[in-house]
């Protein structure tokens, strides 16, 4: 095979000096730099949600035998990580 298609492609562009750079820079435009912070703290409101409901119905499955309420658990949550965030975007 003459083009570089397929499987030899792939391989020729990896061992090409220029491929570490060009992979850069492909990764650079897919992501904007101003969607950084957005992004971050959008992970850090579901993390910290999501730990919130974990936390909760782990404590209550461990010492009561149930689940629990899950939307306390959720708007604990919520709540914590509006805080967060909002002493996070006024730094």
């Amino acid at each position: 095979m003459s083009d570089e298609s397929g499987i030899e492609g792939f391989i020729q562009a990896r061992i090409s000096p220029s491929a570490p750079r060009q992979a850069k820079l492909t990764v650079l435009r897919f992501i904007a730099f101003k969607t950084i912070p957005s992004a971050a703290l959008c992970f850090d409101v579901a993390l910290i949600a999501t730990v919130s409901i974990l936390s909760g119905t782990t404590y209550h499955l461990v010492w009561m035998g149930e689940i629990g309420p899950i939307h306390s658990f959720f708007g604990a949550g919520s709540i914590t990580a509006a805080l967060f965030s909002a002493i996070l975007m006024a730094r």
